[in-house]
């Protein structure tokens, strides 16, 4: 029993010092090992590629997901409810009519992969109305400032000279006063879907608002484009044609009044996204190809022979402006090699804007206020987020980048985000981007001649226009003061983005804008002498908001969750196991020791130097007088030896058979005697020749 469990401890002791083993070496290697495989995988399905999985080339090309949510756009218009009181001095009464909800989907069309890892792409959006979502009509009557008019009379001035100036106003004046249902002074009245697309069609199609028509073009999936003009899909430019305008410019020229055409929101169809020319994106998606016949093939297909020629050792520049910053040491030391695939990572640049729609800067702030295009679209970040991270995104309709900095840790279907919001110190003055109002950031100038015009010239002196968050957070209150119907909410009123940390996925987002003018003086002194301060009104505001669906945040839970499970397992429990192991076998040890301490021990045989077995006693004793230590094996017979007959008739060998035989008694007899044998050979007595053996 006792020999069985020493077995068993022996065998647990070796199980143990194995496992320990296989710990020990999980623990040091088991951690890079499936973080690597992690950080591969995610690095897979964040970066566009040429050879990307069909999966990934759906999702950043805007391919509609059947598992997901779509992004709603809801449009709030504001209406100013008591005019006739503004012109004798009153606050403006604001109130909102919306939200007017729309489902908005971005398409990348053509991309087109450069030997940089840069993409292009052409981008299109386009809206569906939804009316059940929606809490207003499109038919709702609206009065608010006429933009288009504001322009003019701006532009006017600014080219006029001081004689001239009066004329022009009284000619603005008479103009003003020709019938015109939609004109009242400086203000409008039309419908929201008339402010926000148009009343108007260009091209083939022309129908009124209310009225269902067909429109050029087609959608994604081919089918002939039919909606209501109120809620078109992808529909015709939707043209505001003012009467007053008209006459404007047949009067005055296109220096001064350039176009009668006015769009808040861009509509187009699939055929003038892709009738326009170099208005293309230009993004670094990240991916730097390395020289392989892969991805020479690769890029090829996708982006053109004259591309896929190119040298590919120079593969980790971008433009010629940063291509030496982008090769440096440190920069590629950061980056994740996959050479067995012909690629690496530049993950610090994965999914920056380098181009929007055909300008790289904005030149128009100032020779010394260039803004470059810079940050992501919000749609990726780079990967390994924390609290402390700062992410830039650039803002086309702000022209310029922000930043955004954490604020909160939010959950959404069991996924743990990271919340940021754009840095409240964006919003304080900026006079590099003509921004002297806090939170008031004003794009009058881009807007008028565009981002590479001539900011000094008179043709910058358009309509004002102004974006802010909507009811003016964040702006100072003496813009909010001079109104009514204005109440900021920082939770609906603001921008924040919810970033899944370990991908950089935009999982949950609401970018929220509004669009402002302003009463100037020139126009106030035309149109509206009665108003007796500059009035800053808003327009509308917008939110574009999106979010991750149910089955998504599970697919996402199963795979990268799954796999950092496994990560923290072994991290957590692998040197743990180790010492467990070790604690094990060191106890079996222990216990096979005791048992063998415990067992009866057998005698132990010691050989004597006449080559016999002994008990370490007198050599010469043959009485059997002294304690036997060892049991006397077996005497194995002997060979005989060749003697002579007057050897056996000698007394001596006489007396050395008899001591023979009486030795082989004894060890009959008593068990472990050794005796000593004198055997006398060739000579008698004590003068003869002996052998001493111990049997």
């Amino acid at each position: 029993m006792a020999s069985a469990l020493a077995l068993a401890c022996r065998s647990v002791s070796v199980v143990a010092a194995i496992g320990a083993v296989f710990f020990t070496v999980l623990g040091y290697f088991g951690p890079k090992i499936v973080e690597d495989a992690l950080h591969k995988g995610i690095l897979e399905n964040i970066v566009w590629r040429p050879d990307s999985p069909p999966a990934v080339h759906a999702r950043f090309r805007g391919d509609p997901d059947p598992s997901g949510e779509p992004d709603y756009f809801r449009i709030w218009i504001w209406n100013i409810t008591n005019l006739p009181d503004v012109r004798k001095g009153a606050k403006p009464k604001m109130a909102e009519v919306g939200p007017l909800t729309y489902v908005k989907s971005r398409v990348r069309l053509d991309p087109r992969w450069n030997a940089y890892g840069r993409v292009t792409v052409k981008e299109w959006d386009y809206h569906i109305f939804v009316p059940e979502l929606s809490a207003a009509s499109p038919d709702n009557e609206i009065v608010t400032l006429n933009l288009p008019l504001v322009g003019v009379l701006e532009i006017l001035h600014s080219y006029s000279s001081t004689a001239v100036q009066p004329l022009l106003d009284v000619l603005v004046g008479v103009l003003s006063k020709w019938r015109d249902e939609h004109v009242d002074g400086l203000f409008t009245r039309r419908t929201a879907g008339e402010l926000i697309w148009g009343y108007e069609l260009s091209g083939r199609a022309a129908c009124t608002y209310t009225y269902t028509c067909r429109l050029p073009g087609k959608t994604p999936s081919g089918e002939q484009t039919k909606r209501r003009i109120g809620s078109p899909y992808h529909g015709a430019n939707l043209i505001l044609r003012d009467l007053l305008l008209q006459r404007l410019s047949m009067l005055l020229g296109s220096t001064f009044v350039k176009s009668t055409r006015v769009q808040l929101l861009r509509n187009d169809s699939l055929e003038e996204v892709m009738a326009r020319r170099g208005v293309d994106n230009v993004i670094d998606t990240g991916w730097r190809p390395t020289e392989t016949p892969e991805v020479e093939v690769a890029v090829a297909t996708m982006a053109g022979a004259e591309e896929a020629v190119a040298k590919l050792g120079y593969m980790y520049g971008g433009s010629s402006s940063d291509a030496s910053a982008s090769a440096s040491p440190s920069r590629l030391g950061k980056m994740s090699q996959q050479s067995k695939f012909g690629y690496v990572y530049d993950t610090l640049r994965i999914w920056n804007m380098e181009m929007e729609s055909g300008w790289r800067e904005v030149t128009s702030w100032g020779p010394n206020c260039r803004e470059p295009v810079r940050g992501t679209d919000a749609f990726q970040f780079r990967p390994s987020l924390d609290r402390n991270s700062v992410l830039r995104v650039w803002i086309a309709e702000l022209f310029r980048s922000a930043e955004l900095i954490h604020v909160a840790d939010e959950e959404l279907y069991g996924i743990g985000l990271l919340r940021f919001i754009p840095d409240p110190r964006e919003a304080e003055p900026d006079p590099c981007h003509h921004q002297f109002i806090r939170g008031l950031a004003n794009v009058t100038v881009p807007m008028a001649v565009g981002p590479n015009g001539n900011g000094s010239s008179e043709a910058a002196h358009g309509v004002p226009l102004l974006m802010s968050l909507p009811h003016y957070c964040l702006v100072d209150e003496a813009v909010s003061a001079a109104l009514e119907g204005i109440f900021c909410d920082p939770a609906h009123h603001g921008i924040f983005l919810d970033v899944e940390p370990i991908t950089g996925i935009t999982m949950r987002a609401a970018k929220r804008l509004q669009l402002s003018s302003q009463l100037t003086t020139s126009a106030r002194g035309t149109l509206e002498p009665s108003i007796g301060t500059s009035l800053i009104l808003p327009i509308f505001w917008a939110e574009e908001a999106s979010k991750i669906s149910g089955i998504q945040a599970a697919s996402f839970r199963s795979s990268v969750y799954h796999a950092q499970h496994i990560l923290m397992a072994v991290r957590t429990w692998s040197y743990p196991a180790t010492a467990a192991a070790i604690v094990l076998a060191v106890l079996a040890l222990l216990v096979v020791g005791r048992l063998h301490a415990q067992q009866p021990q057998p005698p132990q045989r010691q050989a004597s130097l006449s080559g016999g077995y002994s008990n370490g006693g007198n050599a010469d004793d043959t009485s059997g007088g002294s304690t036997v230590r060892d049991t006397m094996p077996p005497l194995a017979p002997a060979l005989p030896l060749p003697i002579s007959a007057p050897v056996l008739a000698s007394p001596s060998y006489m007396a050395g058979m008899q001591a023979v035989a009486m030795a082989r008694a004894a060890a009959d007899s008593a068990d472990g005697m050794s005796l000593l044998l004198d055997v006398h050979e060739d000579g008698e007595g004590a003068g003869g020749r002996s052998k001493q053996s111990t049997l």
